[in-house]
């Protein structure tokens, strides 16, 4: 503790800030990152729909010629099994897949928000030891 108390009230403050800022950008970066690639329900009905079958074997990230109308009872697994070239063919996998797609947008979300945090802080930092040399400069001639 011998240091920080040797640290000024300016100091002291944007010690404190940055803290609290910490725990807020991680926070912030893990409620952004939950909220994406939640379960779909339809989607999962959609895999015990026997009309759906065709959208099942269908090639991961292909499309279908003509593919289902928006109207369709299968559009949500459609719209699933053709936007990405990792998907999956069952229940379980859809559910795995979309918890690992939550999982990596949750650490992407943290990561972001973390390196906006680092890059605010140190200008901060940077801001008060610029302003702390200007004033400096003036007191010296004096």
């Amino acid at each position: 503790m011998g240091r920080l108390s040797e640290l000024n009230g300016w100091r002291r403050l944007w010690m404190v800030a940055t803290v609290v800022a910490f725990f807020f950008a991680v926070g912030w970066g893990f409620i952004k990152g939950a909220n994406q690639y939640d379960v779909d329900y339809s989607v999962l009905s959609d895999f015990d729909n026997p009309q759906c079958s065709v959208v099942i074997q269908m090639p991961a990230g292909g499309q279908l010629n003509p593919g289902p109308s928006s109207a369709d009872p299968c559009w949500d697994l459609y719209l699933y099994r053709s936007t990405s070239s990792s998907v999956a063919q069952t229940k379980d996998g859809y559910i795995e897949d979309m918890k690992s797609n939550k999982h990596r947008a949750i650490l992407e979300s943290i990561g972001l928000t973390l390196l906006l945090w680092a890059l605010s802080a140190g200008a901060v930092y940077g801001a008060g030891k610029t302003v702390a040399w200007i004033i400096l400069g003036f007191r010296r001639h004096k």
